[in-house]
């Protein structure tokens, strides 16, 4: 088990890799690091208690990551969250969690998406 210092420092290269990959589309500050992934998804991982993540974080605490949307229903960006939660597993880096949101959202669209406007779309429905 790694000791808090080397989670620590683990903690803060991966804050520095994310900041390095996203450049103007992360921002990190004392509360949180938030990244925007794609046209739509902002995802905010707070930083409580001053910690970059979740005590435990990597290897024993999943990220904890909040989707923001605002031309999404409230439904679909909860679906997307809990998607999202699905995916995240205690040795899920944040970067992996980052680059999942996006594809979390659009797989909530398109379960929201209803039946008459796929028919429309000419696609098949089974």
């Amino acid at each position: 088990m790694a000791s808090l210092d080397d989670r620590a420092a683990a903690r803060a290269d991966e804050l520095s890799a994310i900041e390095a990959i996203y450049g103007e589309d992360c921002t990190v500050d004392a509360a949180s690091v938030t990244v925007r992934v794609g046209d739509v998804v902002v995802c905010r991982a707070s930083l409580p208690e001053g910690y970059p993540l979740p005590e435990g974080y990597p290897g024993g605490a999943a990220p904890i990551v909040a989707l923001e949307a605002s031309r999404l229903s409230r439904a679909v960006l909860r679906d997307a969250e809990q998607r999202l939660e699905a995916f995240a597993r205690p040795d899920e880096c944040l970067l992996d969690v980052f680059q999942e949101a996006e594809a979390c959202v659009k797989a909530a669209v398109a379960a929201a998406t209803p039946t008459a406007a796929v028919r429309r779309s000419g696609a098949s429905v089974p």
